[in-house]
Order: C-alpha cells, then structure tokens, then sequence
C-alpha cells in the first residue's frame, strides 16, 4: 500500500493532474497514473484506505491518498445524481467515486479542522470547500465559527484556488463581509478579484470600482499580476 500511496503523490503532487510542460516528466507522471489506474490489487487498497479513516491516527493520511485517488471529477464536479467527466474504464470510475463517497463521511468539524492545518495543498482544497458542510443556517453554522480565523488565513495564502475556495466559504458567514472587504483592496488575481467585487456591490457601482481595481493590477510589479489582469 505504501508503492500505491508513493505513485499516486507523484503522479498527482497537488491532487490533481497538471502538465509540467516537460515531455519527461510528464511522461513520467502518465506512467505512475498508469500503473496506479492498472494495479491488480487496486480495489483491496482503497478499501484499506477507506477503512484506515475510522481511526484518528490514520485518518489523516488516508484522507490525502483518497483524495488523490478519486480525483477532481469525482469530487468537485457532480452535478446532483449526475458525475461529469471520469474515463472510459467503469471500474476504475466506480471506484473513484467509491473513494470520494468515503470521504463525503468525514467532512465533521474536528477532521475538516485538521485538514486545513495540512501541509498539503489538495488536502488544505477539500478541507476549505467542504466547510461548514453546507450548513447555510446560522444555527448549524455557530459550530464552525472558531475555525474561521484558520479560514481566514487560507483567503490570503499564495495559492489562487485555495483563496477562491476560502473567499466562497467565508461568504456564507455574515461577521466575514468586513474582511472580504479589505480582500479586494489586495487580491492580485482579477477572476477572484471579480466574484468577490460582484457580490458586495451593485452592477453600476461593481462596474466603475473593477475597472478602477483592474487597471491598478495592470501596473503591478509583479509580471504574472500584469499577464493574468490583461488576460482576462
């Protein structure tokens, strides 16, 4: 279980497949997703994986190669009933989408708690956008509000999804809007900037304020601010 759990942390660095740009590596990375998607013992590993997220001292880990395993597509992007995405192999989509199941289980306040204390970036993603458990009503939300300064935190980190991921959240907590407002005076990446400017403001009002925000990113120090305001 160790070699499986090794082959899917190469292939999947970020719990989910990027393209590095060098043919080798990428090459590299195809042939451990391979050799994960082939594996005889495939199915008798995620059940052992699914099992190790009943005790404390295991979960953790389980939780990082489950979420690796089962992939955005299983995670992110059902539609009710419905999965978009997956591959031509249904066993393997079944059993993908057993792992993200499993993992639905356990987006409890203590474990989602820890995953946002994780060192690593997909376990730190799934973390943020289950929480709350989406529980909208401020009754069920008053659990989760001593977690919200580690949420806050995750809204200014250095990467972009998790800040995404983080703003959304935080929207759903009506005491956050004063900080989500001091987060447009410093989101560097224009399509967060822009969800978080349209949801606090009118249409002619967000018009005139974006633009203002837009051009500012224009003239930034940074090159890559520069590229994305100019891309958008």
């Amino acid at each position: 279980m160790r070699a499986f759990s090794q082959l899917l942390a190469f292939a999947l660095p970020d719990g989910y497949y990027v393209r590095t740009g060098d043919w080798e590596t990428d090459k590299l990375h195809d042939k451990a997703f391979d050799a994960v998607r082939t594996c005889p013992e495939r199915e008798t590993v995620v059940s052992k994986l699914i099992h190790e997220l009943q005790s404390p001292d295991t979960r953790m880990q389980a939780i990082s190669d489950l979420i690796r395993f089962a992939g955005t597509t299983f995670l992110y992007n059902r539609g009710g009933s419905l999965v978009y995405g997956g591959s031509q192999d249904r066993e393997f989509d079944a059993l993908q989408e057993k792992a993200a199941d499993a993992l639905n289980g356990y987006v409890d306040i203590e474990t989602i708690s820890r995953a946002l204390d994780s060192s690593e970036h997909h376990v730190q993603y799934w973390a943020t956008v289950h929480f709350g458990a989406s529980e909208l009503s401020e009754e069920k939300q008053t659990p989760w509000l001593p977690l919200l300064p580690k949420l806050e935190k995750l809204a200014v980190a250095r990467d972009a999804s998790i800040r995404d991921a983080a703003d959304q959240r935080l929207g759903d907590f009506p005491q956050e809007r004063q900080f989500l407002a001091k987060r447009v005076e410093l989101e560097t990446s224009p399509d967060i900037l822009m969800r978080l400017m349209y949801q606090a403001q009118e249409r002619e009002e967000f018009n005139q304020r974006f633009v203002a925000r837009l051009y500012s990113l224009l003239m930034h120090l940074d090159e890559k601010v520069r590229r994305d305001a100019l891309l958008l």
